[in-house]
C-alpha cells in the first residue's frame, strides 16, 4: 500500500513538471527592455531614467518609445539643451532606423495626438509617475 502511494507521488509530480515544461516551452518570447536595476540619469535639467519597477520616466521615455515600436534596445548617447523646453537627443541601437537625432520639445499641456511637423510623442513625467508635459518628437534632418 505504501509503495502504491508513493509511486503515484512521485508519478503526479514528474507529469506536473512535464507539463510545465512543456507549456513553458510553447509560450512566446516577448521583447521586454532591460528594467532589472533602477537608474537616473540627468540630461540638461531634466532628471530621467527607469525606477525599479520598470517605470521609465524624463527623456528616457523616449528611448523606451523607441525600443517598443523598433523591438531592440536603445540607448540615449547625449542630449544637448537647444531652447527653453527643446533638446536634441541622440538615439542608438543594433537597428539602423532606430537609430538618430531627434528634437523633442516640451509643452505643458496634455495632448493626446501627435502636433503637425512631429513624428511621435510620449508623455513626460518624473520619477514619482506625477505628469508634467507631453514630449513631442521630430527627426533632426
Amino acid at each position: 500500500m505504501f509503495k502504491k502511494n508513493f509511486l503515484t507521488t512521485i508519478l503526479s509530480i514528474l507529469l506536473s513538471v512535464g507539463f510545465v515544461m512543456v507549456s513553458y516551452a510553447d509560450t512566446p518570447i516577448i521583447y521586454q527592455p532591460q528594467t532589472q536595476t533602477a537608474y537616473i540619469k540627468n540630461y540638461a535639467d531634466i532628471p530621467s531614467g527607469c525606477t525599479s519597477n520598470g517605470f521609465y520616466y524624463g527623456l528616457e521615455r523616449l528611448a523606451s518609445t523607441r525600443e517598443r515600436i523598433h523591438r531592440v534596445p536603445v540607448t540615449i548617447t547625449s542630449v544637448v539643451k537647444l531652447a527653453e523646453n527643446q533638446y536634441q537627443v541622440t538615439c542608438v541601437s543594433e537597428k539602423y532606423v532606430a537609430n538618430g537625432t531627434f528634437i523633442v520639445d516640451i509643452f505643458r499641456e496634455y495632448d493626446a495626438e501627435v502636433r503637425e511637423g512631429y513624428s511621435l510623442w510620449f508623455g513626460l513625467f518624473d520619477a514619482n509617475m506625477k505628469r508634467y508635459g507631453t514630449a513631442q518628437v521630430k527627426r533632426k534632418k
